[in-house]
């Protein structure tokens, strides 16, 4: 156990008694929440749905923290906002994290910096792939279960920037961010009305690709597991401009085949055809109307001039006039491409396409949880990160759908986080049991009796 000095300091004047401050308890914890995902990943078997698909070659015989206990170490350490190795390390002693764990007060301490550096490091390409692809095994079976009569299954695609500032393999620099950087890609799940998505995969890529790179295949394997799991459901692809503006990309999808909706390019010719919905947004504007009031929607069908697609496809055209302080009105054009959804108007099927905005919120969360902590040198070690976070925000994106009847059923990571696993506690320990002791103030006890409820626990 790190061992924090025990020197005593004193505020002599500046409170209304002298107040002293002393490091010198034992057995006190300020992640007493951490126990919720211990009890949860143990019930589901998250981490262990992975465990198997890494090649353990060390000496069995001199093994203190196996393969299993690493793995979980760091997980829970992402969820509770432990960055890295070196951060995940403060906790090798916690005694609460110890008991999600698995391990007595007695018991060593967790595995420290450098032995979990060297995991990470560890990890081969195959283990990574095989690991993400159990993941995802894991959540659609999951799945499954929760939307057996699902009608209607939205894959949505999203690719973010993830900054660099070292000698990373695989990093390049990128115009359009203005920095060099990896480009990862995040695929999520909605099912029908749900207000959920479910992130499947975060897969991490070049600082040099584009937004179809390793797209295709992934997707290919995607809905085949999809049609194969929910075999009534309709599925749909939806995905922003850099998707669209790939006729390689484009066609896959019609081969598939699939309803798919993604942004398309602001390109000159559009803009020309779509003049007719743009003069009848400013009138709107000129009427003194504002906001969605002044929008106007078109359709047309279109082929680029140079031919890159082997027929026309259907085009949305939205035309709106924003304004922003100190700034003249502009008119503004966006379109998206789809391969007809007829029964969709052009108001309706933009609104479809507006609706995978959500997908933004996912990766807020995601790095919330530092899946953008990728400062290995190794591509593969961060690869292997970014799985590590993912599985994390599995494990809390879980907790929170069996939290779907209480205020949490909407929280972010930050705010589970803050009101469920940031809580200080003593942690005791005798031969039958575990005892952590709260505090009878701790402002969240209500949320928190609820999440334990829900994770199994029962009155004790």
């Amino acid at each position: 156990m790190v061992q924090a000095t025990s020197s005593r300091i004193l505020f002599p004047d500046q409170l209304s008694k002298p107040t002293s401050v002393a490091f010198d308890t034992e057995a006190l914890t300020s992640d007493g929440g951490v126990v919720l995902l211990g009890a949860l990943d143990q019930g589901v078997g998250l981490t262990k749905s992975v465990l198997s698909h890494f090649v353990d070659e060390r000496d069995p015989a001199r093994v203190l923290h196996s393969t299993h206990d690493l793995i979980r170490q760091r997980v829970y350490g992402l969820a509770l906002g432990y960055k890295d190795c070196n951060d995940s390390a403060r906790i090798a002693g916690d005694g609460a994290v110890k008991a999600a764990i698995g391990r007595g007060l007695a018991d060593p301490d967790l595995a420290s910096s450098s032995t979990l550096c060297r995991f990470e490091n560890a990890v081969s390409a195959r283990d990574v792939v095989k690991a993400s692809r159990a993941l995802q095994q894991w959540l659609l079976s999951t799945l499954a279960r929760r939307f057996k009569k699902a009608r209607l299954v939205t894959v949505d695609l999203d690719s973010t920037a993830d900054p660099t500032h070292g000698q990373q393999e695989l990093t390049f620099y990128d115009g359009h961010y203005d920095t060099y950087c990896y480009k990862p890609l995040v695929v999520s799940l909605s099912f029908d009305d749900d207000p959920e998505e479910y992130v499947v995969a975060v897969r991490l890529r070049p600082g040099k690709s584009k937004d179809d790179r390793t797209v295709i295949p992934y997707l290919r394997r995607l809905i085949h597991e999809l049609r194969r799991t929910f075999k009534k459901a309709r599925v749909r692809v939806r995905g922003d401009s850099g998707f669209g503006k790939s006729p390689r990309f484009l066609q896959a999808l019609d081969d598939l085949p699939v309803e798919y909706v993604l942004g398309y390019q602001t390109l000159t010719s559009l803009k020309e055809l779509a003049r007719q919905w743009g003069d009848q947004a400013q009138a709107l504007h000129a009427q003194g109307l504002v906001g969605e009031e002044t929008q106007a929607f078109g359709d047309l069908a279109w082929q680029p001039k140079k031919g890159s697609w082997p027929g026309e496809r259907r085009i949305v055209a939205k035309a709106e006039v924003t304004e922003s302080f100190a700034r003249e009105p502009r008119l503004n054009l966006r379109f998206v491409v789809s391969n007809g959804m007829a029964r969709f108007g052009p108001r309706g099927l933009y609104e479809v396409y507006r609706q995978r905005g959500d997908s933004e919120n996912r990766i807020k969360e995601l790095k919330q949880l530092d899946v953008d902590r990728t400062s290995c040198h190794r591509f593969c070690a961060n690869a292997f990160r970014v799985l590590l976070a993912t599985l994390a925000f599995v494990l809390i994106q879980e907790l929170r759908w069996r939290l779907r009847r209480t205020s949490l059923r909407r929280a972010q990571v930050a705010t589970l986080r803050e009101r469920l696993f940031k809580m200080a506690a003593r942690v005791e320990e005798s031969v039958r049991r575990f005892v952590l002791h709260c505090p009878v103030t701790f402002p969240w006890a209500c949320e928190w009796y609820q999440a334990a409820f829900a994770v199994g626990a029962v009155p004790g």
